[in-house]
């Protein structure tokens, strides 16, 4: 769920819009309910545990890191809905020199893509590679040679980020 949610989230941003409400935050249930009655009752991604008490799912976590890395970043433009990888590039609206690229196989049976060349602008120096990470509100950040303006990545199902500080 939490990785169809970024996908969409990303859809939404490319599509136009400029906000974005998440219908169903949390799984509740009334005082007398019991959650097993409700329907729906993982729709949300924070989960009602009793009475005033509240988890996060997963899907808290991956929103979270994303809009913790690129809260500050605009849509910029699509460089490929084609093929087993597709990227998006984001850029910085305070740091119009720092771009994101978001970048995941649109599938959902496992495919993944060793070793995927990335080009980039033209960049000073290195990139940092966000992935998401259950239980964490800012995912891992791996540090990524660029080398002939290519960043290589292991891309999977699950969305990652790449920030690169263009020249």
């Amino acid at each position: 769920q939490g990785i169809m949610l970024l996908r969409g989230i990303n859809a939404m941003s490319f599509s136009g819009f400029d906000r974005l409400i998440l219908f169903w935050i949390k799984d509740d249930y009334g005082e007398t309910e019991q959650p097993y009655e409700m329907f729906f009752l993982s729709c949300g991604i924070i989960r009602h545990k009793s009475q005033d008490v509240y988890e996060p799912f997963p899907a808290w976590y991956y929103i979270s890191t994303l809009v913790n890395t690129m809260g500050d970043y605009v849509p910029e433009k699509i460089i490929s809905e084609k093929g087993a990888v597709w990227v998006y590039k984001y850029r910085n609206k305070q740091n119009p020199d720092s771009v994101a690229y978001f970048m995941y196989c649109p599938t959902y049976n496992g495919s993944k893509v060793d070793n995927y060349e990335l080009v980039v602008g033209p960049s000073s120096g290195s990139a940092t590679e966000i992935s998401i990470l259950d239980n964490s509100e800012s995912g891992t950040r791996i540090e990524k040679s660029i080398s002939n303006r290519i960043i290589r990545v292991h891309v999977t199902e699950i969305p990652k980020m790449i920030l690169v500080k263009e020249k």
